[in-house]
């Protein structure tokens, strides 16, 4: 029997959209993909003022104009698209592929849970910056799995490329891994490294990571469905937050956020 599975990304024009879309298409052989809920940053006008602020301190005001500018001209491309064009959110990607799609500011909440439990996914895949509490976590019959850009357990936590990038790192990556009550723990099942050099910035990596997200997550849930599996080393384990200002600013005397070619090209 093929596993049912049920994505849980953010709703984000940028990089989210290119990886629903990947993992709908790497998934299809092998599993049936049930739903996907377009998961929300913060709650209400406070969480996201509180979020605006904290990327203006990180990006500082040139880089954080630029990003916004971006997100929105995106925004509005999706929203002229309805007829056609190029899907800028995950709403569309699942529209265009008949795939049902809830939304959530809160994956704990019970309508959401309620939603899930209707779809009966044996399988659910995490890509999003929500906190998994115990019933969720419990809810699918063989578990579930988060996509996190690091090789875990170094650079757990917010903004792992970022971090890895100031701490002068040669080489980030991405670990897809069982959830637990614990972030970013549990047993790693599939991961892949990701170079850095002179020449990387930030949205670059996060651009070649979301490439390279799809095929990660089949592999992961074919590991996942054959009990395979490795522990993490917990002496290797460390743990970040979000960038304050002054981290933004230490970030941007050595490197690059993005390239206005990047931009341009939104994920190449």
């Amino acid at each position: 029997m093929r596993p049912r599975v049920h994505l849980i990304v953010s709703e984000e024009p940028v990089f989210h959209p290119v990886l629903a879309a990947g993992a709908f298409d790497a998934l299809a052989a092998s599993c049936d993909v049930v739903g996907v809920t377009r998961a929300f940053g913060g709650t209400g006008r406070a969480g996201f003022a509180k979020t605006l602020r904290r990327n203006l301190d990180m990006f500082g005001p040139a880089a954080f104009a630029a990003l916004a500018a971006q997100t929105a001209l995106l925004k509005a491309l999706d929203a002229a698209g309805a007829a056609g064009g190029t899907p800028f959110s995950v709403r569309r990607v699942a529209r265009r592929r008949g795939i049902p799609a809830l939304a959530s500011r809160n994956v704990n909440e019970r309508a959401h849970l309620d939603a899930l439990r209707k779809l009966k996914p044996d399988v659910i895949v995490s890509s999003c910056g929500h906190i998994f509490r115990d019933e969720i976590l419990a809810l699918p019959a063989r578990g579930c799995i988060n996509r996190h850009t690091s090789l875990l357990p170094a650079y757990g936590g917010l903004w792992p490329v970022f971090w890895a990038m100031l701490k002068g790192e040669k080489r980030v990556g991405q670990t897809i891994h069982t959830m637990t009550a614990d972030i970013d723990r549990g047993l790693i099942l599939a991961q892949e490294e990701i170079d850095l050099d002179e020449r990387s910035t930030l949205y670059g990596v996060y651009a070649r990571a979301v490439r390279g997200a799809p095929r990660l997550i089949a592999a992961a849930i074919e590991a996942l469905l054959a009990g395979k599996g490795r522990a993490m080393d917990p002496s290797r384990a460390s743990y970040f937050r979000h960038p304050a200002r002054d981290d933004g600013r230490a970030f941007r005397r050595q490197h690059r956020f993005f390239t206005v070619g990047e931009l341009v090209r939104r994920v190449p």
